[in-house]
């Protein structure tokens, strides 16, 4: 009896392995088959277990799936006791273990290891959300936030890779904003049409779904594939809730298990998304918040400018003095840095005046800079009548800038390098420039919002402006 219950169980496990498996005990093997291949030995209640190489290693599923049939043949071998004959087996009289028929025991073992493993997954998965949670508390931006929940989501469920797509608010096209595998920047360059794709069926339903097999799918968007040169074989997809509607959906590609995903994993995904709905509304809600606060910065710092400038221009009665009370209100808005007067000169600009404001005092420098080889600067500035970023230009003005530093290489070499030239105007022509350096406000708007520098230098352009005409 003992010896049909293990040939059931081995011939069970043998299924899940895809392969012949052969059992024996001090040398007599079941129905006297003997392996003719290399084979590996696994203990096996009284005897031994033989998996053939061609199979092994054995994947963490499989071998989870032996130990579950080594756990139940020492219960078969150690329970067995016979059934009355008035209680004999409904499975046409089969050996029975209790008062249960054999195929029946051997089912329900496996149904509750089933239900364990599914549960152990799902224990895991929290853990992995319990993790990511203080992950993100220490993150800095979002952007590096939804880094760190594709990661935790592709290495949680075992998978290639992980995608969060964002519906674009004007086109309602997606976009891939995060990826966590293979050819990002590729992805990066691709958009999805309204309602196209699986993705798009997901933004439209609302719904979580597992899908096994994506070539039976009829809604892949199958460009995707073809530009990656990759075959999406499974995965699972999940919407991204926002304040009641969906704004995205994220994606997991291509279970590394045999198995293919589960339904824990979907639950996981799920559970992945909300969150990741609630970080991207609440950093927009906060990027919202801090632009009102630029913008009534900025109105705040126009008119201290303007203040400032007016108060300049009425104390002294002469050019030069004018402009050193000018360079000196920019240096103190500012909160220190270096500040000069440029004047225009046939082939470029000269220094009239330099200007250090450091701990609340002023220095002034002797100067006898000129900067030759400007005259494209000088027509930039007559065409465009706007300030000229030198330390970080923008798209525009970035061969300008270049062509300017490779002339002049030796004023970009230390700490005195100019920041941004503020050109001033007298009657359409170009009058002087002031040229601000070294500001710790520029450099802490330089490196975190570049907008917020320009709309505060185009304040003191203006204010600087307007000086010349009430002067």
């Amino acid at each position: 009896m003992q010896q049909d219950l293990l040939r059931r169980i081995i011939l069970r496990l043998g299924n899940e392995l895809g392969s012949h498996l052969f059992y024996h005990n001090n040398g007599q093997y079941i129905d006297n088959k003997i392996p003719d291949s290399p084979v590996q030995s696994f203990p096996f209640s009284d005897g031994e277990l033989q998996v053939p190489a061609s199979i092994l290693p054995l994947s963490p599923e499989n071998l989870a799936s032996l130990k579950s049939a080594q756990k139940l043949a020492i219960l078969v071998g150690n329970s067995i006791r016979p059934m009355p004959a008035e209680e004999s087996s409904i499975d046409n009289k089969a050996p029975a273990l209790g008062r249960l028929s054999v195929s029946a025991y051997i089912h329900y073992f496996y149904e509750i290891e089933k239900t364990l493993q599914m549960r152990s997954t799902l224990l895991s998965h929290y853990d992995a959300i319990l993790q990511l949670n203080k992950q993100i508390l220490e993150a800095e931006d979002l952007a590096g936030v939804l880094q760190l929940i594709m990661d935790v989501s592709k290495e949680a469920v075992g998978a290639d890779s992980a995608s969060l797509l964002l519906v674009d608010a004007r086109t309602g096209e997606m976009y891939f904003n995060t990826v966590s595998g293979d050819q990002e920047e590729v992805l990066s360059e691709i958009r999805i049409p309204p309602g196209q794709g699986i993705a798009g069926d997901v933004v439209a339903s609302g719904h979580a779904e597992l899908i096994p097999d994506v070539s039976k799918d009829k809604r892949i968007y199958r460009d995707v594939d073809e530009i990656l040169n990759n075959t999406t074989k499974n995965m699972i997809i999940a919407p991204i809730p926002a304040r009641g509607r969906i704004i995205g959906v994220i994606e997991v590609i291509n279970s590394l298990s045999e198995k293919g995903f589960g339904l824990e994993d979907l639950e996981f995904l799920r559970n992945i998304a909300s969150h990741t709905g609630l970080l991207i509304e609440n950093a927009r809600s906060r990027e919202s918040l801090k632009k009102t606060n630029i913008l009534l910065d900025t109105k705040a710092r126009e008119l201290q400018a303007l203040s400032e400038i007016g108060r300049a221009i009425k104390s002294e009665p002469d050019d030069l003095s004018i402009k050193k009370n000018l360079i000196r209100s920019c240096l103190r808005i500012m909160q220190g840095g270096l500040g000069c007067i440029l004047i225009p000169e046939e082939k470029g600009f000269a220094e009239e005046l330099s200007i250090r404001y450091e701990d609340g005092a002023f220095l002034s420098i002797p100067t006898s800079l000129c900067y030759e080889e400007s005259s494209d600067i000088k027509l930039w500035f007559e065409n465009n009548k706007e300030p000229l970023f030198l330390k970080h230009p923008t798209a525009e003005t970035k061969g300008l800038v270049e062509r300017f530093k490779a002339a002049h290489p030796e004023l970009f070499s230390g700490s005195l390098s100019p920041g941004v030239w503020i050109p001033v105007f007298n009657n359409q022509s170009l009058y002087f420039i002031a040229s601000l350096n070294e500001a710790p406000f520029l450099e802490k708007s330089f490196y975190r919002d570049l907008m917020e520098e320009t709309a505060f230098v185009l304040t003191l352009a203006g204010a600087l402006k307007q000086s010349e005409e009430c002067k």
